[in-house]
């Protein structure tokens, strides 16, 4: 054991542990809260560069509720066996309680099997990192070019097929790489969007205008030729009595019709 600091670089100690605002663990039965408030633990031990018989006082004195019983029920038999009791010794009794082989090697799996699917580089990234913590904690790490190849085993297709080419082994360059696919197939994506719209539109243009050209033709209306315009026939056309004007058809004033074509539900002015 490490010899015993002073009162005042205790005190200065504790005050420095209490102001990361250290969190409390009442115990319970989800494997992943047990984990991350041990990390978060070994986080301000790591800022405050506690040492390892420090680091016991301070985890214990945060542990409440079932969690404080079920440490003294572990605590007491130990010392009567004689065993020392250390931080290395509650982590261990910890993760066999609260983080146990079951949680593991369930995460372990998750890893194995995941697959990126429509996520992107970062989120398939940060989801690897996570299940990583989870399934190598306490046990020896995977080193990059593990990681490396695991990554690019539950890559998607579309990235896949354009790394067939690359044997990369460098992690950092294999995320690089993943990135700079995604880039591509995102900037083409609105290239061929844009092309694809150009393209819908162009012959839409011109049917529109077929089409209005054919409208105006069959509704174009014959022009008002008033007597003496020197058209042949013109002096011909006789005077409506009900409206006052020349034409030749039925007058239709009044009637509520087109004045056109005689049929109701619209108008020709």
């Amino acid at each position: 054991m490490p010899p015993r600091f002073d009162r005042e670089t205790r005190k200065r100690m504790l005050n420095a542990f209490r102001k990361h605002s250290p969190p409390h663990y009442i115990g319970g039965r989800d494997p992943i809260i047990a984990l991350e408030w041990l990390q978060e633990m070994e986080h301000i031990f790591l800022v405050i560069k506690c040492d390892v018989e420090t680091k016991l006082l301070y985890v214990v004195y945060m542990l409440q509720g079932d969690a404080v019983d079920w440490w003294s029920n572990v605590r007491h038999p130990l010392e009567c066996q004689g065993y020392a009791i250390t931080w290395p010794l509650f982590e261990r009794h910890f993760l066999q309680k609260y983080f146990p082989d079951e949680a593991r090697e369930k995460k372990k799996s998750e890893f194995e099997d995941l697959w990126q699917g429509g996520m992107t580089v970062d989120e398939y990234l940060s989801k690897c990192n996570s299940l990583t913590k989870y399934s190598c904690y306490g046990r020896v790490p995977l080193t990059l070019e593990d990681k490396a190849f695991r990554f690019k085993k539950g890559l998607n297709d579309m990235i896949a097929e354009k790394l067939a080419g690359h044997c990369t082994r460098d992690f950092m360059e294999l995320i690089k790489q993943c990135k700079n696919i995604q880039e591509y197939y995102r900037t083409r994506g609105k290239e061929a969007a844009g092309k694809s719209f150009s393209g819908r539109t162009t012959p839409w243009k011109g049917k529109g205008k077929c089409l209005q050209a054919q409208q105006n033709t069959k509704f174009k209306k014959t022009p008002f030729v008033k007597n003496g315009s020197g058209m042949p026939g013109a002096g011909k056309i006789p005077t409506s009595a009900k409206c006052g004007k020349m034409h030749t058809s039925v007058c239709r004033l009044g009637q509520n019709v087109c004045f056109s074509c005689g049929q109701a539900g619209h108008y020709s002015r």
